[in-house]
């Protein structure tokens, strides 16, 4: 039986072999891959691996796409707060129009610099029921966040309080998703997409 030590170099082998087909998989999409022409062939050969490696990771793409899908949520999450959070989730903290453009400027950054990854989340979010599940989660739980930190600026006496936080919150989230997966691929500049959105949501949190 294999000591700890044996174990744990296992175990960081077979970390670096997942990391090494999701970077693999990641590169092929920004070489211009789709998600209806990558195959498990081609990120077995880009990671240097066998096919067999591969199912040892990840029953088939779409378990890999999860993967990353769980990745870019957790991204998302944090790129969303427009400053560290509270302590106290209840403490009043007004927002500034700078705070609020950073943390847009920020989500859009990397949503450019993720949009082929992201693309083909939301591809694949449309036929498969448990991405979907996972990405309408996941910009929930954004929208959890973004709520927080909103409702700390309507509790300093800045702005008015929708009678439901989180909605308006979510409605927010998905703005901004729809906005950076379609704007962002097609002729407008980044800059005007972040002037857009934070303008977007300082009305409508009751930032000055």
């Amino acid at each position: 039986m294999p000591d700890s030590s044996q174990a744990r170099a296992g175990a960081r082998r077979r970390a670096g072999t997942r990391r090494d087909l999701l970077d693999a998989t990641v590169r092929l999409l920004d070489e211009g891959a789709t998600q209806a022409t990558l195959s498990i062939a081609d990120i077995s050969r880009e990671a240097q691996v066998s096919r067999a490696t591969f199912y040892g990771h990840f029953r088939d793409r779409t378990e890999l796409i999860v993967a990353l899908a769980e990745e870019q949520i957790a991204w998302l999450t944090e790129a969303g707060r427009p400053a560290p959070p509270s302590a106290d989730p209840r403490a009043a903290r007004a927002l500034s129009r700078d705070a609020v453009r950073g943390s847009v400027a920020t989500l859009v950054a990397g949503w450019q610099a993720r949009r082929s990854v992201l693309s083909s989340i939301i591809e694949v979010a449309e036929h498969d029921a448990a991405v979907r599940r996972l990405w309408v989660g996941g910009i929930h739980d954004v929208a959890e966040v973004a709520r927080e930190v909103f409702v700390g600026h309507w509790r300093s006496g800045r702005g008015a309080a929708p009678g439901d936080a989180l909605v308006v919150s979510e409605a927010l989230a998905w703005m901004i998703e729809r906005s950076c997966h379609q704007m962002l691929a097609g002729r407008t500049e980044p800059e005007q997409v972040v002037d857009a959105l934070t303008e977007i949501v300082c009305r409508v949190v009751g930032v000055d």
